[in-house]
């Protein structure tokens, strides 16, 4: 799935177990609400948690962190996000890194979910 402008892009990997959302491109008001159709989607079959892959968001503004954390609470556990610095700054520095387990690749986000 891809923005009107491309600035986003979204890839859902649907598997009911460990859903992974892979995000790129930047997050801002305008592109927000697109993320937040593809979490509910991930979300819908009621997973322990969600994978979202964010190692290739340029930007993540104060709308991303709001869609994450609205997510984060639909989880039974703590959502894993591998984040790009440019995703896992604004997180620590709003304190909304608490919400999630941040990880450095997709492989551990993925193992995580399996312990």
């Amino acid at each position: 799935m891809n923005a009107p402008d491309q600035l986003l892009r979204i890839r859902l990997d649907e598997d009911p177990a460990n859903p992974v959302v892979t995000v790129s491109g930047e997050i801002d008001v305008t592109s927000a609400p697109m993320l937040e159709r593809v979490l509910r989607q991930a979300l819908a079959p009621n997973p322990r948690t969600v994978v979202v892959d964010m190692t290739g968001v340029s930007f993540l503004g104060s709308a991303g962190i709001t869609v994450l954390a609205a997510a984060a609470q639909q989880c039974r556990e703590l959502p894993r996000v591998v984040a790009s610095y440019p995703v896992r700054r604004p997180l620590e520095i709003t304190g909304a890194d608490a919400l999630f387990v941040l990880c450095d690749s997709l492989d551990t986000a993925l193992a995580a979910t399996r312990s």
